[in-house]
């Protein structure tokens, strides 16, 4: 039995916002769960967040994220340390692989008491600030190279809301570019390197080895 398996059914142990000031919309259109519990002494904040409403071509239905509640600043926002990752919810049950444990760390600009608070808030950063494939594209650029046209390193934006109400993803080229050139992306982009560096020698050994079994074979003839 997966952990979420001992939530999904059983409405006492599981923390549905119900928010009265989300929009009619919002309120007939999403049924979103979500897990929230304090980490590490209170240090940080855990969400499990299920996604009854899942995309075409979406391999997974929960997002988990564990966010740092002591920000820092990086430009002009403050950013947090989080680990995040992403899993179908079933992963937990009937596979050995436990997708739920294989974390990205991510710098975001969120506002935590909104993450536990505000319904609205919390979905749109998990469906679209924090999408699987948004996310992973902005670390495949942060550790690919130094010389990106905007910089990200391990940084993907925030959530900011407009004067008419409306929530908007938002990146702080500041802080994408602190965050891009700093020690641990650094060291990232190195063992990056270093990774692919590997891969070749190993494919060249291994086309080594059967061009000589193959000359081997041609001269038994």
């Amino acid at each position: 039995m997966g952990f979420l398996d001992l939530f999904k059914r059983n409405k006492n142990n599981i923390k549905v916002n119900e928010n009265t000031k989300l929009n009619e919309e919002y309120n007939n259109q999403r049924q979103d769960i979500q897990i929230i519990m304090p980490v590490d002494g209170g240090k940080k904040i855990e969400i499990e967040y299920y996604d009854p409403d899942i995309k075409y071509g979406q391999f997974y239905d929960t997002t988990r994220i564990i966010i740092d509640k002591a920000g820092k600043t990086l430009g002009t926002s403050t950013v947090r340390e989080c680990l995040i990752s992403w899993y179908n919810e079933d992963d937990t049950i009937y596979s050995d692989y436990n997708s739920r444990e294989d974390y990205e760390k991510i710098l975001v600009s969120l506002d935590v008491d909104k993450m536990v608070s505000d319904e609205r808030y919390c979905s749109f950063a998990m469906r679209q600030l924090l999408n699987r494939k948004r996310v992973v594209e902005y670390l495949q650029r942060g550790k690919s190279s130094e010389k990106q046209e905007i910089p990200c390193g391990n940084y993907v934006g925030g959530v900011k809301e407009d004067t008419e109400g409306n929530l908007k993803k938002v990146f702080d080229v500041n802080a994408g570019k602190e965050s891009h050139f700093s020690k641990y992306m650094t060291q990232v982009r190195e063992a990056e390197k270093r990774k692919i560096e590997e891969a070749k020698l190993r494919k060249r050994s291994e086309l080594e080895k059967k061009i000589k079994e193959a000359q081997d074979e041609l001269d038994r003839l």
